[in-house]
């Protein structure tokens, strides 16, 4: 038997153990080009595995972060000092193909393993937490309530092409390019809605009109805001600030934490903060024989 279909028995038989969403059978299954997995075991038990997501060929093999994915990172089933966990981690990345390049983005209690020697560089991504009892800002309950005032509503899976513009436009505005097209996008809100591991939030105006919107995904701990937008004509409208306050507050009465997922932008990490938001640093491992 594989260490695929290993690894696929056992989490389906550990129902009972947290998986991070990313590194879940099922969502590789649909968002990686290919994925194999490397496993630890003690006397025959699995204690700790690392999924990675392949793609190319020969010249081109390289393991790589799929675009829907937020972590690429090892697993624990077994609680280990942190000595132990370095060392596992090692033997495990000792078992990985031979590619062109490497990208792992650890979760961040794994922040202190060391895989220098292996020949891996290091750099750290900051994220936001924002858990229960956060304070929001004046700022930001000023135009939360605005929006209440306005009577916005907030819908869920609808208008999946208009939130993929309002996306795809906000990617252009930055001068970059949204990777996903039309059809993966669809197929992220199809996966989303089977599996009940997402929502897509729209909200809109009195007149119907899409004022922003955000794709969650989730697992039973945390909900990640994958991906999220706004209406520039609309930009002082307090939409995003309403929206972003609604889904904080559905997930927290789910006793879960929003993963904000970060951004390079000095401006949203200033609107994340405002909603009370904890930065979170995450290490992201590299290794290329260029």
């Amino acid at each position: 038997m594989s260490n695929k279909q290993i690894y696929t028995n056992f989490i389906e038989k550990h129902s009972d153990i947290y998986i991070p969403i990313f590194m879940q059978p099922f969502w590789l299954d649909n968002f990686s080009e290919n994925w194999d997995v490397v496993l630890f075991q003690i006397n025959g038990q699995i204690v700790a595995a690392l999924p990675y997501s392949i793609k190319g060929n020969l010249l081109t093999k390289r393991i790589y972060l799929p675009d829907v994915n937020f972590y690429q990172s090892i697993v624990f089933f077994d609680s280990f000092d942190a000595k132990t966990n370095t060392k596992i981690t090692k033997e495990l990345f000792t078992q990985l193909p031979k590619t062109i390049k490497q990208y792992f983005k650890f979760l961040p209690e794994f922040l202190d393993i060391d895989l220098f020697k292996l020949g891996y560089k290091k750099s750290i991504y900051s994220s936001y937490l924002l858990e229960a009892n956060n304070v929001v800002s004046k700022h930001h309950l000023r135009k939360i309530n605005k929006a209440k005032i306005e009577n916005y509503q907030i819908i869920q899976q609808k208008f999946v092409k208009e939130t993929y513009e309002l996306i795809a436009q906000t990617f252009v505005r930055q001068k970059a390019k949204f990777k996903l097209t039309l059809s993966d996008f669809e197929h992220l809100n199809k996966i989303i809605t089977k599996y009940k591991c997402g929502t897509l939030y729209t909200c809109l105006d009195n007149d119907h009109k899409i004022l922003a919107t955000a794709l969650i995904v989730e697992d039973d701990q945390v909900a990640y805001y994958l991906f999220g937008a706004f209406n520039t004509q609309n930009k002082n409208s307090g939409a995003m600030h309403f929206l972003l306050n609604h889904i904080a507050i559905h997930t927290h009465q789910q006793n879960k934490t929003l993963n904000l997922c970060g951004s390079s932008k000095p401006s949203i990490a200033q609107f994340f903060k405002g909603f009370g938001a904890k930065p979170l640093d995450i290490p992201i491992w590299k290794k290329s024989i260029f």
